[in-house]
């Protein structure tokens, strides 16, 4: 499967999309982690130059996601999610993320949970188009581990 995700190319232009294109190659990155990071992040650039989340919404994130207890407090509020969540603003209930949507959806082997994907957006986005990525990727990796 590494090897698929390594060498992937979109066959059809029909289905090309620079976003599809970019998810692949995230998914090969995790598949080439090492296990030295609990977290594969993956993005940061695109918070960063957002223009509807300010230089304190920034901070705030970086707090979070570059603190491995901090970051680990905010990983732990999912760990009993078995389904597609999106928490959006206050509902995050920290108050330097309060300018963010996560998106949330477990990744499985047949049934047995494996993990999470994570996607942390502006509260201002496209949430139908996030929420399709994250289907996608939490779709395909749980495809990928099913047939190990």
């Amino acid at each position: 499967m590494r090897e698929g995700l390594r060498n992937f190319k979109l066959v059809q232009e029909q289905w090309y999309s620079k976003e599809i294109e970019e998810l692949f190659y995230f998914l090969g990155g995790v598949f080439e982690n090492d296990g030295g990071e609990r977290y594969y992040k993956y993005g940061l650039e695109y918070l960063v130059t957002n223009k509807n989340l300010g230089w304190q919404d920034i901070s705030g994130l970086v707090k979070y996601i570059e603190n491995p207890r901090k970051l680990e407090i905010l990983m732990s509020k999912f760990s009993e999610v078995s389904t597609e969540k999106v928490l959006i603003g206050n509902e995050i209930e920290i108050p330097e993320l309060k300018n963010f949507a996560l998106f949330v959806a477990p990744y499985k082997r047949f049934s047995e949970k494996l993990g999470m994907i994570v996607i942390m957006a502006s509260k201002i986005n496209l949430y139908e188009t996030t929420y399709a990525y994250l289907r996608f990727a939490s779709n395909r990796l749980s495809e990928a581990f099913s047939k190990r």
